[in-house]
């Protein structure tokens, strides 16, 4: 099939899938609501709108994959001027089925990681760190446009990774009373390109992988002016590993990643960048209870070369636990730093109110010790909720 052929086909797909193969629709309207304790008022409210299309062929040589998020109003964080509405499409990729391999192109989110919470393996999305949380979430990644190249061959399996676009992360737009300065961004697109591979070998019970990826640091360098923190980025290399390894109901996790050569200060007396190597190794174990049960226990150790303490530790643990078929769920997450005494707990509550109708009501607490280095993202207190449509 030719390359022209095969773009007219997915064209038409969406307005003939009988004639050229599967179409799956997704739809969602809801409206979401952020009340901030700190400050006592709300940080989001507003409705929204999401779409998820899949568009399989017949043959079954591709699919396409679309998921648009829409906000009208957005009143995220209103001080750092995100009150406009925005259309996001969190991925619009194009998979290409062969013998014994994937091509899949389009803005995607890519996750090499094992463990929960923040997996130091997932590299190729930069984050918003906005309301940054070592516990992480897949929401706070932000899509990246890439060429993503994956096969196997018996037990071995490997892919390549091309982004023709370096991935920026989200900083708040003011800390510690200045202002922080967009990135300067280079103007060549050749010299932004982000890349890398991973490697590795699966088995009945159990996987590892290694990988490389040259990309731009995902934690700035922060240079202080009188009046405004202006963020630093160069491209450097990182390699590491991940692995699963499966004992029945009980799962061991690993996550691993290491930066010879990461910019972590800049020495404003002197004009120049300190190097250093940064390491971050995440070990879990988690129990699964038939269906409806789910229990994860998180060691992290993230060393920062230039910070007094040399070093940040800490604990996390994940509970899922559903009632009624799913009908109604629990997820809480807690950690808690060793070093620095950070502290953050999250608990969510998710029932159907009809076959079509979900209620979502949650809250959360971040606390950062003096000195962290989460502690450049704010205290906060928050309590949420969300009431969707789904059709």
């Amino acid at each position: 099939m030719s390359y022209s052929r095969l773009l007219i086909s997915l064209c038409l797909s969406v307005f003939m899938p009988s004639a050229f193969g599967e179409v799956s629709t997704r739809k969602e309207l809801g409206l979401e609501a952020l009340w901030d304790a700190e400050i006592g008022r709300f940080k989001v409210f507003r409705p929204y709108g999401g779409a998820q299309l899949d568009v399989d062929s017949e043959e079954g040589f591709y699919s396409f994959n679309l998921s648009v998020l829409a906000w009208m109003n957005n009143a995220v964080d209103v001080e750092n001027k995100l009150d406009r509405s925005r259309v996001e499409a969190r991925s619009a990729i194009l998979n290409l089925f062969f013998d014994s391999f994937l091509i899949s192109v389009g803005p995607m989110i890519v996750d090499w990681g094992e463990t929960f919470g923040y997996r130091p393996s997932d590299l190729v999305n930069a984050r918003d760190i906005r309301n940054f949380s070592p516990l992480d979430l897949d929401a706070n990644k932000i899509p990246t446009t890439a060429l993503r190249v994956g096969g196997s061959l018996n037990s071995l399996q490997g892919e390549f990774i091309y982004c023709p676009v370096s991935a920026y992360p989200v900083l708040p737009k003011e800390l510690g009373g200045l202002s922080v300065q967009e990135p300067t961004k280079n103007e060549a697109w050749f010299e932004q390109a982000e890349y890398g591979f991973k490697a590795g070998l699966l088995f009945d019970a159990a996987n590892i992988d290694v990988f490389a990826y040259r990309h731009l640091n995902r934690i700035p360098a922060l240079s202080f002016g009188a009046d405004r923190i202006m963020p630093i980025y160069e491209a450097i290399n990182s390699f590491g590993l991940s692995s699963a390894y499966s004992l029945e109901t009980l799962v061991l996790r690993c996550d691993g990643l290491i930066s010879p050569q990461h910019p972590m200060l800049v020495q404003t007396s002197q004009e120049t960048i300190a190097y250093g190597r940064y390491s971050s190794l995440t070990l879990g174990i988690d129990w699964n209870y038939e269906d409806h049960t789910q229990i994860g226990l998180q060691a992290h150790l993230d060393r920062f070369p230039i910070l007094d303490k040399q070093q940040q530790k800490g604990l996390s643990m994940q509970v899922r636990y559903e009632l009624w078929g799913g009908d109604l769920s629990l997820l809480a997450s807690v950690y808690r730093g060793i070093d620095y005494e950070d502290e953050r707990e999250e608990a969510t509550v998710n029932t159907k109110l009809g076959s079509n109708l979900n209620l979502s009501i949650g809250g959360e607490r971040m606390h950062w010790a003096k000195g962290s280095p989460m502690a450049v993202t704010a205290n906060t207190r928050n309590y949420t909720s969300k009431i969707a449509y789904q059709f």
